[in-house]
């Protein structure tokens, strides 16, 4: 484990390379912008939870779809193929 991460953060991380690879592998963009979507609004859920009830439950709900949110936007965009069959 990373000496920065807390379990959480380590949890959260190694899930989302073990379902969707490393940060550095390219996606599809509009995959990459449906996952991204997805994590602002699920961050915009747990911030809102967590100002309500600041609970650890809460906090590390807000570090998870931060770390989600991370993820999504650092990773790359797969190169469009100008030769691929439509």
């Amino acid at each position: 484990m990373s000496e920065n991460m807390n379990d959480v953060e380590e949890t959260i991380s190694n899930f989302l390379e073990q379902e969707y690879g490393n940060m550095c592998d390219p996606v599809d963009m509009d995959f990459k912008h449906e996952k991204q979507t997805g994590a602002i609004k699920t961050f915009t859920t747990a911030t809102t939870a967590f100002l309500k009830n600041p609970s650890p439950v809460n906090y590390n709900m807000v570090i998870t779809t931060m770390l989600a949110y991370q993820y999504w936007t650092q990773k790359p965009i797969s190169d469009f193929d100008l030769e691929a069959d439509f």
